[in-house]
């Protein structure tokens, strides 16, 4: 498989979705880099999981090919189901990519600009949000306020949905900050941006993802959880979501994906079949992202200048600090063969 070689070099963008997080509170052991790559990740894996309990998977690929894969604890213990690659675990706002590249497609039709305004799309919105920009949504520069961590709406909504949080900005449209003066991580942005995608393409968000990401692309295990979603028998289960048996928004959140699935997302991405490399390196650092929600953790990095991509999703409960530690694994182990 022959990936495309990006010009643009990025640091990984650790963009943490604050809202909702857990942890389990148990430390994690740092171990250190071995010979091979496999042992290196083995080792951090039996140090820091039993097969019985929760456990997480992970995938590095490199120069286009999967050199790494697996997986640790259980997807389901009541049942006894082990967690494997095709797995399928909430990305929480890792979801978010999967938001912007949709958005990068329409933008490739000509279906939008990023410089539209959104009340040219959403046109129930205040008028003061003339200047709030499909750019500024994807750069988290809007000014809205972030409906999980700023205004928590989760703890007053039951049964939260895109739409629900819609019509609250329609009443109430104070910004926190003047568009595209600085930026401030906000989940409300990417989840009116599956709002535009619905209005743009005339197809559901869910339906558009499965239309034109999951069923292209052969990710079979991956879905949008909402009101009409049932979990896949291979879902890594967690009874709450944001502390809620019930919730439903997207586009900032609710994908399910499984490593298999992440596998293929990545080998297209590289290949240039979602999108072209221009309009990619537009927005490449939107594309590295962690996410969190209750016991679910999510980690995709892959831009950077050594061509290897990693991909880990868990249900263990872990800080995402664990998840930057393993990055640090795999970081740490190619420098060593460079200097090796």
């Amino acid at each position: 498989m022959e990936y495309h070689t990006y010009k643009l070099f990025l640091m990984c963008a650790f963009i943490l979705l604050l809202g909702g997080c857990g942890s389990s509170g148990e430390s994690f052991v740092e171990t250190s880099v071995q010979e091979t790559l496999n042992m290196t990740l083995d080792t951090y894996l039996d140090a820091n999981l039993v097969d019985n309990g929760a456990g997480m998977a992970i995938m590095v690929i490199k120069d286009g090919n999967v050199i790494y894969r697996n997986a640790k604890g259980m997807a389901n213990k009541q049942t006894g189901l082990a967690i494997s690659s095709d797995t399928g675990f909430r990305l929480a706002s890792v979801s978010k990519p999967f938001t912007a590249m949709a958005v990068m497609q329409l933008y490739e039709q000509e279906l939008l600009t990023f410089d539209t305004p959104i009340i040219n799309i959403l046109p129930e919105l205040s008028p003061a949000w003339q200047h709030i920009t499909i750019d500024h949504l994807l750069r988290h520069q809007s000014g809205i306020p972030d409906f999980l961590n700023d205004l928590k709406l989760d703890d007053w909504i039951d049964d939260l949905t895109n739409q629900m949080v819609v019509e609250h900005f329609v009443v109430y449209d104070g910004l926190e900050f003047e568009p595209g003066t600085k930026s401030e991580y906000s989940n409300s942005g990417y989840l009116l941006l599956a709002e535009i995608i619905e209005r743009v393409s005339g197809e559901r968000f869910e339906d558009y993802m499965m239309n034109h990401f999951f069923q292209p692309f052969g990710m079979t295990d991956s879905y949008i959880s909402d009101e009409y979603s049932i979990p896949r028998a291979n879902y890594a289960t967690q009874t709450t979501v944001f502390g809620h048996s019930s919730f439903n928004v997207n586009g900032s959140t609710g994908q399910v994906s499984s490593l298999n699935d992440m596998e293929h997302f990545i080998n297209a991405l590289f290949q240039g079949l979602l999108v072209s490399e221009e309009t990619i390196n537009l927005y490449a650092d939107r594309i590295n992202h962690t996410g969190s929600s209750d016991s679910f953790r999510s980690f995709m990095f892959l831009f950077n200048q050594d061509n290897w991509q990693l991909v880990i999703l868990a249900n263990d409960g872990l800080t995402t600090t664990d998840h930057v530690y393993v990055h640090k694994l795999v970081e740490d182990y190619y420098r060593s063969q460079i200097s090796g």
